[in-house]
C-alpha cells in the first residue's frame, strides 16, 4: 500500500473505536505495555509506541506516543526474536531470556538499531489495550513531536 494512502492515522478520533493495530511487540512492560513495536493492519505502516502518561489507572488508560519507523522494522524484530520464541499476536511480549549472554546482546543490539530509526512522534493514543480498543487518537501536540522518540537503555 502507498505511503500517500489515506489510513486511520491521518485524522483525530474522538470517540472509542476498534484497534486498527493487528501486531504489537511490547518490548518494555510494567502494569501493561510500555514501549514496543506497533503495525497498522489498514496501511501497515509501523511505529515505536512509548508510555507518556497514565490517563486513568483505575480504568487502566494510558497515553502512548507513536513515532514512525521504517515499514521492516517489526518484521526485523520478529525475525531476531523468533530463533529463541514464538510470536503470538495480536500481542507479544516475549521474555527476554536467551540461551547466552553473547546471543542477548546480539538482538538487544539488534532491538537498538530498529529504534534508533524511529522519527519525532507523530500520533497519540488513548487506550487501555493497544490491539483492542482505542478511546481516542490525535495528532501528536508540538510538546510530542519536537520530541524524537528515544528508548532509554534497560
Amino acid at each position: 500500500m502507498s505511503d500517500e494512502s489515506p489510513c486511520w492515522e491521518n485524522t483525530n478520533h474522538p470517540l472509542p473505536e476498534r484497534s486498527p493495530f493487528d501486531q504489537v511487540l511490547i518490548l518494555g512492560w510494567y502494569d501493561g505495555p510500555e514501549e514496543g513495536l506497533i503495525r497498522c493492519g489498514k496501511c501497515k505502516r509501523v511505529y515505536f509506541f512509548k508510555l507518556l502518561d497514565f490517563v486513568n489507572e483505575d480504568e487502566g488508560l494510558r497515553l502512548f506516543g507513536l513515532a514512525p519507523l521504517p515499514a521492516d522494522s517489526i518484521d526485523r524484530a520478529v525475525q531476531a526474536l523468533s530463533q529463541y520464541m514464538s510470536p503470538k499476536w495480536p500481542m507479544w511480549a516475549p521474555i527476554w531470556q536467551f540461551p547466552t549472554e553473547a546471543e542477548r546482546e546480539t538482538v538487544d543490539s539488534l532491538i537498538d538499531g530498529i529504534l534508533s530509526k524511529a522519527g519525532p512522534t507523530t500520533l497519540v493514543v488513548t487506550t487501555s489495550n493497544l490491539a483492542e480498543v482505542i478511546q481516542e487518537a490525535k495528532t501528536a501536540p508540538d510538546e510530542h513531536a519536537a520530541q524524537p522518540a528515544v528508548r532509554e537503555a534497560v
